[in-house]
């Protein structure tokens, strides 16, 4: 009445029998010519089963958020595991096998006849190629798998040395740029890890969309938020891609995002290409604060619903 604006509003009654229900009352004052209230018009809506749903549906979601990122946890427990069983029993084991063929070739008959010789030496040249190829393969595998600095330094350091590793190997110029808030703050493990593998997936999108020459990763501490933005110089995104997120890569880092409490934006930078870009909130980056997933419980009139 003091505001002379329609209400709507979600209450709780209790029945005679005890029984509780939800109702929604909508309506509005009237009032004559000098503006006295004169009457109240409006509806009252029995919404039990309505609001039961919706908690049911919030509550499913939640549990949704758990197992997912139960889920996310034991991929990277396992990626760690593989990783770590090929870095050390494969590689130890190749390693191996290419000092016994060096030690081989150096021990070879000097009586030997020239031809056999050639044909020996043919043959160890050979194996130890293959021998370092086997091992470049490995340390690539369970790089990728999951990358030991992750583990060893944290986040900042890990992204640098795939930024190197990804200007190597594709020739797309790749700089991190760091605000220097972060550089020393130590990042949640999980944390990391879905961060990490975000802008992995947000690497590859670009060598394989964006025909771009070079590309950015930047860490901004924005008071409360971490913002990680990817942009490159290339041709941009389509207008279709950007409304719609038809990608798996792209829905997969929505749903990243979203259990970590944060967005995730795509779209034409106001410069040139695209640009990508991952708020998150700071307190998901610190292990004594780490959110649990949201339960959103009845208020006692919450407005609109």
């Amino acid at each position: 009445m003091s505001e002379n604006a329609p209400f709507d509003i979600v209450c709780r009654i209790l029945r005679p029998s005890g029984e509780q229900r939800h109702i929604r009352c909508r309506g509005a004052v009237n009032r004559d010519d000098t503006g006295t209230p004169v009457r109240v018009v409006g509806t009252v809506e029995d919404v039990t089963d309505r609001t039961r749903a919706d908690n049911q549906l919030r509550h499913a979601y939640a549990q949704l958020q758990d197992v997912t990122r139960h889920a996310a946890a034991a991929e990277e427990n396992e990626r760690r595991r593989i990783a770590r069983e090929i870095h050390d029993e494969l590689g130890q084991l190749l390693t191996a096998m290419r000092f016994q063929l060096t030690s081989l070739k150096k021990q070879r008959g000097a009586h030997a006849a020239r031809d056999q010789s050639r044909d020996r030496d043919s043959r160890l040249n050979d194996l130890l190629d293959l021998s370092d190829s086997m091992l470049n393969h490995v340390r690539h595998l369970s790089t990728s798998l999951r990358p030991a600095i992750l583990d060893e330094l944290g986040l900042i350091p890990a992204v640098q040395a795939h930024a190197r590793q990804f200007d190597i190997r594709t020739g797309i110029a790749c700089d991190v740029v760091v605000d220097p808030a972060l550089t020393d703050r130590p990042f949640d493990e999980a944390t990391s890890s879905s961060v990490f593998r975000i802008i992995q997936e947000l690497l590859t999108n670009v060598l394989r969309h964006a025909q771009a020459m070079a590309v950015t990763v930047s860490f901004a501490s924005e008071g409360t938020t971490l913002t990680v933005t990817v942009h490159d110089n290339g041709s941009g995104i389509e207008p279709e891609q950007e409304r719609h997120h038809h990608s798996f890569g792209l829905k997969g880092i929505s749903e990243r995002a979203a259990l970590l409490g944060g967005t995730f934006a795509i779209g034409p930078s106001p410069v040139e290409g695209t640009a990508a870009t991952l708020r998150i909130p700071m307190s998901v980056l610190f292990p004594a604060s780490l959110p649990h997933p949201p339960h959103q419980e009845d208020h006692e009139n919450p407005v609109g619903r």
